[in-house]
């Protein structure tokens, strides 16, 4: 930790409280800086993450869509072969959304608007009929292009699974989300134990058991 050194133009605070001042006085040790605090609605780039207070996803969803329609302009006017998009798609771009997307957890309707973004090109380049069903794209029997919702899927049951089995403080963390939960949604029980409610009932947030 001693040889750790901070990067003061790289400094970056964000904060959800109404502050008087735009521009506060922070120390550093012996040194001071003045930093200009972001709001809990801006989102900050923290190792290639982008994050805010408010855990809002529109920022990434719509960095992601940039992503892929970027990808789609390049190969519009290309001579390039299903198979290659396949490849550039699944190897290229579904791990640079994956890796923006790892803290978020996109509705059911945010995703498939990124995925309509995919097929669509992908069928046109394919001459393939737009109403060509989507399981022809996305299924390992088709064309096997990885579909977003199913990876979001498999990320967060691997993180949860990470903190079923893990141990020292990540578990005492995990335990405290279940009760907090438990306590949300006024049950006697453990939400590991028993789950009876429907996903259009529920009413909790930013909640990854949930």
């Amino acid at each position: 930790m001693n040889n750790i050194q901070t990067n003061y133009d790289k400094f970056e605070m964000i904060t959800n409280k109404k502050l008087d001042k735009e521009v506060i006085e922070v120390n550093f040790g012996s040194s001071k800086r003045m930093v200009k605090p972001l709001t809990s609605k801006e989102s900050v780039r923290i190792l290639g993450v982008w994050i805010n207070l408010d855990l809002k996803s529109n920022f990434v969803f719509n960095q992601c869509k940039d992503i892929i329609s970027k990808y789609n302009k390049i190969i519009r006017s290309k001579q390039i072969m299903d198979l290659q998009m396949k490849y550039v798609y699944n190897h290229v771009i579904i791990p640079r959304i994956d890796y923006k997307a790892q803290l978020l957890v996109w509705s059911n309707i945010q995703v498939e608007k990124l995925n309509t973004v995919c097929r669509y090109v992908f069928k046109r380049k394919a001459s393939l009929p737009l109403t060509t069903p989507n399981s022809v794209i996305h299924l390992t029997m088709g064309y096997g292009i990885k579909d977003i919702n199913t990876i979001q899927a498999q990320r967060q049951l691997s993180r949860v699974y990470n903190q079923v089995i893990a141990k020292g403080v990540m578990k005492e963390i995990f335990e405290l989300n279940c009760k907090q939960l438990q306590s949300e949604l006024l049950h006697n029980k453990s939400p590991l134990e028993t789950w009876n409610i429907s996903l259009k009932d529920l009413q909790v947030k930013h909640c990854l058991l949930a």
